[in-house]
């Protein structure tokens, strides 16, 4: 669950918080963070090349959404995570 622009890991909620483009925009596998995309895309005045290796989707600020499933994933993640910590 690491963001592929920042290389730090992604979080259920907040500005770490997983984005991606809308189906049918980009491959179905390009997540990243709200604020390594953010980041990228006030880099390249408002659109750019998708980061993921392989895919040349153009994102914009318009055509992304919240990945809420990749989400429910970290979030699952921690809660196993300190599961194993308290047994």
């Amino acid at each position: 669950f690491r963001c592929p622009i920042l290389f730090i890991n992604m979080q259920p909620t907040g500005e770490l918080r997983p984005m991606m483009p809308k189906p049918g925009t980009c491959h179905t596998r390009c997540h990243f963070s709200h604020k390594g995309i953010f980041e990228l895309l006030k880099k390249g005045k408002g659109a750019v090349q998708c980061p993921i290796a392989g895919c040349s989707a153009k994102i914009s600020k318009d055509s992304l959404i919240e990945a809420k499933e990749m989400a429910r994933q970290i979030l699952r993640s921690i809660r196993d995570k300190e599961n194993e910590e308290e047994e």
